[in-house]
C-alpha cells in the first residue's frame, strides 16, 4: 500500500479509516481509492490529515512517502 507510514500513524493513534473519512468529508470508498495510491489526495485533505488528524506530529515526507 502506498502510504503505509500514514495507515500506521493512523493505527498508532487508534484513528480508524472511518473516522479519517468523516473528518476529510469523503466515503470509505474513496478514501480506500485513496490510500491504494488510485487516486490522489487534494492539498486541503494533507494539510488535515498532518495539522488536525495527526496534530501536526509527524513530518509531511514520512507520512506520504510513497
Amino acid at each position: 500500500m502506498p502510504y503505509a507510514n500514514l495507515l500506521a500513524e493512523l493505527k498508532r493513534r487508534n484513528i480508524s479509516q472511518e473516522t479519517l473519512s468523516k473528518t476529510l468529508g469523503v466515503s470509505p470508498n474513496t478514501l480506500t481509492n485513496k490510500l491504494k495510491g488510485k487516486s490522489d489526495f487534494s492539498l486541503k485533505e494533507i494539510k488535515i490529515i498532518k495539522n488536525d488528524v495527526l496534530n501536526k506530529q509527524c513530518d509531511f515526507d514520512y507520512l506520504f512517502k510513497d
